[in-house]
């Protein structure tokens, strides 16, 4: 759901009127599915998407009028079975009904979008709640933070959706997930910009305060120097993060390894020998949330293929709900850029930084 946080931090940025369209049902097959955004703005800007570009033109149009006539909502529906000459389904390869609810961004609504964005900032889900007539006009709205997990994961609010008997929409969105990277070397910087693109909140960490610069990593959204002694004062790792370690430093990676194991984190994912792992927890069993050696298996080279290779290990993982794939001999395996193999001995490769 990068979408919402990249609508909310323009219109933090800016007072132009704008619309916000959400895909509230989906009958059938389409490009995108409920819960799906896209602002429309008074200077023509378009952020988010709901899809593939079959829909877009009608909605800025009609998102132009409701500007220029102060109209507060509408909800539109899209019917892409239709194939005919004027229908919203020809070449599109679609076969669903889509209800579309277009709401005019007003003083009341981007004040709760800015406490929105804190709330998201600070952590929290909040559920998102839209009250609908049986003509499909929307009455109210509320925007609830959702402090039980339990609520989070139970059946009615984790399947964002149109309920057809309540005429009540629901959505949760989530703060951006963390990824935090050890490891400040040129490898990692085209992980840190995939990342980011992937709707993650990027920390970096490395000792070296020469790699600690802006110019290194411009979407990062911190960048810590600590030594390996520091880590486990400095960073509180929850269980939703995601941790890579790419350090190419023995010390380092053992200090990183076992604090974020500790904590029980989603995801740590380690560049390297299997072999190495296995040294690195001096005998202990790898666990299922430790990836290594880390990413998918497509035969990547350098560093930017190495990146998505580890961006789709990743993304995998969160769609599998902490299932794990039983492919570990299947699995590409490298230490370094351009698929250099760890040494036998654990020790880091000539060249590596200390």
């Amino acid at each position: 759901m990068e979408s919402i946080h990249s609508i909310l931090k323009y219109l933090s940025e800016t007072g132009k009127k704008s619309v916000l369209a959400t895909i509230i049902d989906v009958d059938g097959s389409a490009y995108l599915k409920e819960g799906s955004l896209q602002l429309f703005s008074e200077d023509e800007k378009q952020i988010g998407m709901i899809s593939a570009g079959c829909l877009e033109q009608d909605i800025a149009a009609r998102a132009k009028e409701m500007m220029l006539n102060g109209q507060m909502q509408q909800t539109i529906e899209y019917d892409l079975s239709d194939e005919e000459e004027s229908g919203w389904g020809r070449g599109a390869g679609c076969n669903g009904t889509l209800l579309v609810s277009l709401e005019l961004v007003n003083e009341r609504l981007r004040d709760e979008l800015m406490v929105l964005q804190k709330d998201l900032a600070n952590g929290h889900s909040v559920m998102h709640t839209k009250c609908f007539s049986i003509n499909h006009e929307l009455k109210e709205y509320s925007f609830d933070i959702v402090s039980d997990d339990a609520m989070i994961q139970s059946h009615l609010l984790k399947k964002t959706g149109f309920d057809s008997s309540s005429y009540i929409y629901r959505q949760i969105f989530h703060p951006k997930p963390r990824l935090i990277l050890f490891g400040g070397g040129r490898d990692a910087e085209p992980l840190c910009a995939l990342a980011s693109a992937c709707g993650f909140s990027i920390w970096i960490v490395d000792w070296r305060p020469a790699r600690l610069v802006r110019s290194n990593f411009p979407a990062a959204n911190r960048l810590l120097e600590l030594l390996p002694e520091q880590i486990p004062g400095n960073i509180c790792f929850k269980e939703s993060d995601y941790v890579v370690i790419m350090t190419h430093f023995y010390r380092f990676d053992q200090q990183v390894i076992n604090h974020a194991l500790g904590a029980g984190v989603k995801y740590v994912g380690i560049l390297g020998s299997r072999d190495r792992t296995q040294k690195l927890l001096e005998g202990r069993e790898i666990p299922k949330n430790l990836y290594a050696p880390i990413g998918l298996k497509i035969g990547a080279k350098g560093p930017a293929e190495i990146a998505i290779s580890i961006m789709g290990e990743i993304i995998d993982v969160s769609r599998r709900k902490g299932e794990r794939r039983e492919a570990e001999n299947g699995k590409d395996d490298w230490s370094a850029p351009g698929g250099r193999k760890e040494q036998q001995d654990g020790q880091k490769q000539a060249g590596d930084e200390a």
